[in-house]
């Protein structure tokens, strides 16, 4: 059944390519500073009543507003990373998360200049200031508790065979899509209806909670192609996490920071804690002591070279494991020829390097 549905994992594959292109997103991050200057335009001429009474309605009256209009840009790009990302791994997936939630504490900062005059003045109004700093300390600990989880992150090899793990990431990849396409319904209709009514429409909180469900689906999904309790456990805990940051979300200030905060906490201690304490199986082999006779040699020596297996994030069909086969039988069959360049290669190099070199005179001579 999931075979026949590849071609719309082909049409996933072409939207994540092109979305991720470095040109692509250099565009569109022209295209959100352009709109940044045209939302300061509007704020301007609307004070000095220039705008139509239409467009008027729709514009506000803070200079601060056009940040958080860019920021909210950002923010809804960062959501459409989210959604490619979900077809590779759960940790990716889960670092995306930590991106996301750092910038909706920054655009939170910002929103709280909207309660400041024009110009600057915090003359008895502290609040502000301080929701400011305090969610603005929240997303540097988001940040750093990032850099933490990037070094403690690793992705295990739970399923062993390449036709079930094409079967998966088929089913993430269909997941993904269908998110993708209720990204955009959403976003169509709360921009219709904003423009027409000029009512916040809370776009965010909707797709975080669609974020929900989809995260239960994938867990449920994973089960069936990881049933070890180590899997489930660790793939569970992480929704655990990237739930706790939502609801983080909507609480008020400053307990959404201090939520937050401890969400992050909670996922790096589950991060530590599958790596630490993972099964047999899944760690790497011991490399034996190394001795005189081999220490010049490579890490590698004396191992079967693999070959490159499936990713997650990448379709693979029919073809592709059949041709991954055979250069893995090749590279088997070649091993004893590598050993032996191997050895008497590094011999050849340091005998190189002992003869003595002819004086550059009589080189020139002899030419």
């Amino acid at each position: 059944m999931l075979l026949k549905l590849q071609w719309l994992t082909d049409i996933f594959d072409w939207l994540h390519h092109n979305w991720e292109r470095t040109h692509v997103q250099r565009k569109v991050a022209l295209v959100i500073f352009w709109i940044y200057v045209a939302a300061l335009c509007c704020v301007e001429l609307k004070r000095q009543g220039m705008l139509p009474p239409a467009l008027a309605q729709l514009t506000p009256h803070s200079h601060f507003s056009a940040i958080q209009l860019a920021f909210t840009l950002i923010l809804g790009l960062e959501v459409m990373s989210l959604i490619f990302i979900i077809s590779t791994s759960f940790s990716r997936s889960v670092g995306k998360q930590f991106e996301i939630l750092a910038l909706i504490l920054l655009r939170n900062a910002f929103k709280e200049l909207a309660h400041l005059p024009e110009p600057v003045s915090i003359a008895g109004n502290l609040d502000p200031v301080i929701h400011i700093a305090v969610t603005a300390l929240g997303a540097l600990g988001i940040f750093v508790a990032l850099g933490i989880y990037g070094k403690l992150a690793s992705s295990y090899a739970y399923i062993q065979s390449p036709e079930m793990r094409m079967r998966f990431v088929i089913s993430k990849k269909l997941l993904s899509l269908t998110l993708f396409v209720i990204f955009l319904g959403i976003g169509i209709r709360d921009a219709w209806i904003h423009i027409h009514t000029g009512e916040d429409m809370r776009f965010f909180e909707t797709i975080y909670t669609v974020l929900i469900f989809a995260d239960i689906a994938l867990v449920l999904i994973s089960q069936r192609y990881m049933p070890s309790f180590h899997a489930v456990f660790r793939n569970s805990g992480f929704v655990i996490g990237t739930l706790m940051m939502r609801l983080a979300l909507s609480a008020t200030p400053p307990w959404d920071t201090a939520a937050s905060l401890f969400a992050a906490a909670y996922v790096l201690a589950l991060t530590w804690a599958t790596r630490y304490f993972r099964p047999a199986a899944l760690r790497g082999p011991q490399l034996p002591a190394s001795s005189r006779e081999t220490e010049h040699l490579p890490p590698s020596y004396g191992k079967v070279p693999e070959a490159t297996e499936p990713r997650e994030g990448v379709l693979y069909g029919k073809p592709h494991l059949e041709a991954w086969r055979q250069r893995r039988k090749n590279r088997e069959a070649a091993l004893p020829v590598a050993r032996e360049e191997c050895v008497f290669g590094a011999a050849e190099r340091r005998a190189r390097r002992t003869m003595p070199r002819p004086p550059a005179g009589k080189k020139k001579a002899a030419n």
